[in-house]
């Protein structure tokens, strides 16, 4: 028999029993609609994790000075990264090509409107937008240069919410600002699209920015000498990305050498998102494992119905065989009739699962990415489980013997 008859009989079978056939392919559909948008919600958590990651920069080594047991500031100038460890790390690595140190701060910052307290300000060399990936906001926004630096100027750049406590909706730029005690005149706003979080420091758009040389003229303690002056950060940014691993086992080597005590911290971008694919592939799969039970389940019912239609379709198969269907077309025909229903609920699976994936990111705030990958390996799970759980209902229908098969009541 053609094949375009077989699929032509299994459709017409299948709409005789219309509601039975939708009760048998429910547990595919939510299968696969489970299998796609899990997949979904752990591609999308992994893309946004990555894109974290990256923004970091996968070129670029980050120190971070931290506090001792004791809990002494960073900023005392006893411990944490200092200017000799920024010489000796810009003179000695060869796979270095810049080193750029950020200061922290802390204090009160008043505006004509406004006194906001406990105000993160950071010393941030000029290549801090490309580091973070910000971008200046208004026509009249500058951001700092190597003359700001040089002379200590008395300028500062702000963060765009920072600027909308500040000033609500009046343009910063050109006003005037009382940080801790010293007038600093606004030279731009800043604003990072994904509100990237500084290390350990809080949003990018939160905080203000200055020359580190005019937070050191005016409120480094004048018993701390600037060799001891430690910074809260530190970017190190390499040459070869191949090589940063090596790069940073030095780094490491030569800080254990200078400090006595674990008074930093080295971040490598570039293995946490080697850690985060690997952690996120066994995230997917064990989402995707537990999504799959429903089509098991989705596969027993498939199997259930087929077994009950063979059961009131006997007189039929031994009216075939009597007619002269030969035992491969009663196999073929039940097979693709649990094809059919399983593709279909396969396909109804997949449009579920993007509808689930959306839902998820508008209401749950959860980023989920649908690829084409998971939609078809959902449908391709979908046509294998018609063809393993449909196989034994078709061979029983087979081997049913045409002489019990036209007796049957």
């Amino acid at each position: 028999m053609r094949f375009s008859n077989t699929l032509r009989l299994s459709v017409a079978s299948l709409t005789n029993h219309p509601f039975r056939a939708f009760l048998a392919g429910l547990g595919v559909v939510f299968g696969v609609g489970a299998v796609v948008g899990m997949l979904a919600i752990g591609e999308g958590a992994r893309l946004e994790s990555i894109r974290q990651i990256q923004e970091m920069g996968v070129d670029k080594i980050i120190i971070r000075s931290l506090t001792t047991d004791d809990g002494e500031n960073t900023q005392s100038g006893v411990v944490g990264i200092t200017d000799k460890d920024i010489a000796h790390i810009g003179s000695e690595f060869d796979n270095v090509s810049a080193v750029l140190p950020i200061t922290s701060w802390s204090g009160m910052v008043i505006s004509h409107w406004i006194e906001l307290p406990n105000v993160n300000i950071l010393g941030v060399p000029i290549e801090f937008l490309e580091i973070t990936n910000s971008q200046l906001v208004g026509s009249k926004s500058r951001f700092l240069t190597a003359k700001d630096r040089e002379e200590g100027a008395p300028v500062c750049v702000i963060g765009s919410r920072l600027a909308e406590s500040l000033f609500q909706f009046r343009n910063p730029v050109g006003e005037r600002l009382l940080v801790n005690g010293i007038y600093l005149n606004i030279v731009g706003v800043l604003n990072n699209t994904s509100d990237r979080t500084l290390e350990g420091m809080g949003s990018v758009n939160s905080m203000l920015y200055l020359p580190s040389t005019t937070g050191f003229n005016q409120w480094s303690a004048p018993r701390v000498s600037r060799i001891a002056m430690p910074y809260k950060l530190l970017y190190v940014v390499v040459n070869d990305v191949e090589q940063i691993e090596n790069t940073s086992r030095r780094l490491e080597a030569y800080l254990q050498t200078t400090h006595r005590e674990p008074d930093y911290e080295i971040i490598l971008p570039f293995e946490l998102m080697r850690q985060q694919e690997a952690t996120q592939r066994i995230f997917t799969i064990v989402m995707a494992s537990i999504a799959s039970i429903s089509l098991l389940v989705g596969g027993i019912g498939i199997m259930n119905i087929m077994l009950a239609n063979i059961y009131e379709r006997m007189k039929e198969i031994g009216t075939r065989r009597a007619l002269g269907a030969t035992r491969q077309d009663i196999l073929i025909q039940f097979l693709v009739e649990s094809v059919v229903l399983t593709t279909i609920g396969g396909v109804l699976g997949a449009l579920l699962g993007v509808l689930l994936a959306g839902f998820v990111a508008q209401y749950a705030s959860m980023p989920t990415a649908v690829t084409l990958f998971s939609v078809v390996v959902s449908l391709t799970v979908s046509i294998l489980t018609g063809v393993v759980f449909g196989s034994f209902p078709a061979w029983k229908a087979a081997n049913l013997s045409p002489m019990e098969a036209l007796r049957h009541e």
